[in-house]
């Protein structure tokens, strides 16, 4: 669409740095209030890693730009599920972003999982039953469904590399 520039590869990193200060802004107001939401937001916006990731300066930049987006964008995903009353196209939309999170950077990208597991403990205890288990579940299974065809392809496609990268 852009040709072949500098700024077409940096503008994929450009958006998503961008995108994430409102969603910055929007996970401090849920999880405490507007002000907090707006520091966040503050602090994000002039933050010199993202801005040092996004020009180019980093090693690895274009993933890590990614990664960063996409956990805190299944984080926003799971604070709106917690505050719109549990509504299932927010597990839906967490998932995805987890699953994608999952492709840029492996097993981190399951980080929204872990505040999930948290939070349920700390809200329930160990009142499994209150957990809201099947939309866990359900959650966990789109994000499966989202990383894992990529990796039975790869295995599949490339065996010696597979192997040697999970050693």
């Amino acid at each position: 669409l852009f040709g072949v520039s500098l700024f077409t590869l940096r503008l994929p990193s450009v958006i998503m740095a961008t995108l994430m200060i409102p969603l910055l802004y929007r996970i401090g107001s849920l999880l405490v209030d507007r002000r907090l939401g707006y520091f966040a937001a503050i602090s994000a916006a002039f933050s010199w890693m993202l801005m040092d990731l996004v020009s180019g300066h980093g090693t690895v930049d274009h993933n890590n730009v990614g990664f960063v987006f996409y956990v805190t964008a299944s984080l926003w995903a799971w604070c709106e599920y917690v505050h719109s009353g549990r509504k299932w196209r927010w597990v839906f939309v967490l998932a995805v972003l987890s699953g994608c999170a999952v492709l840029t950077k492996w097993l981190v990208g399951l980080l929204v999982y872990a505040v999930w597991g948290i939070y349920a403990v700390s809200e329930n205890r160990f009142r499994i039953k209150e957990w809201n288990m099947g939309q866990i579940v359900a959650a966990v299974a789109i994000t499966l469904a989202v990383f894992l065809p990529w990796q039975i392809y790869t295995s599949h496609a490339f065996p010696s590399y597979y192997e040697r990268e999970k050693q």
